[in-house]
């Protein structure tokens, strides 16, 4: 199964007007080195806001895509056997994430993917291949509050 993440391409815009509004109104005698400064910043704020992030669970592995309109960036392929443990925690207000803990110490961060059943997805993933699995006590509220919502719809 194939998730995408949930990425909000309005506030690094927002940032961007904020800075060249700033500008605009803060520089008496111009200054080019700073526009430019200004506007390359700008720039790395729409890249961020463009980044799409795919996550494909199969059965022994799980795929993580980051992807640039259709160039792809990052293909890392992380397989079950490497796998230490799979943590659940609440980043933010009313978001999921999972942490995946692997053997030689690198961490990999899964936050805001949607539809919510990705969470659904890794846990079971991970009972299928033996992963320990922790939730801590935010995650099982954000969990309440998603199952809350499917059940008013």
């Amino acid at each position: 199964m194939t998730f995408r993440a949930k990425t909000n391409p309005d506030m690094p815009s927002i940032v961007f007007l904020y800075l060249l509004i700033n500008l605009t109104f803060s520089l008496q005698p111009f200054s080019w080195p700073l526009l430019i400064v200004i506007i390359g910043f700008g720039f790395i704020l729409l890249i961020i806001a463009l980044l799409r992030y795919n996550v494909t669970i199969e059965d022994t592995k799980i795929q993580v895509v980051t992807s640039l309109f259709s160039f792809q960036l990052t293909d890392r392929t992380y397989y079950a056997r490497n796998m230490e443990k799979l943590k659940f925690k609440r980043v933010g207000f009313q978001s999921p994430a999972a942490f995946i803990h692997l053997n030689y110490g690198i961490t990999v961060r899964l936050p805001h993917y949607s539809p919510p059943e990705a969470y659904e997805a890794l846990e079971q993933f991970a009972i299928a291949n033996n992963i320990q699995v922790y939730k801590t006590k935010d995650y099982k509220v954000v969990e309440k509050m998603i199952k809350h919502k499917k059940a008013a719809q």
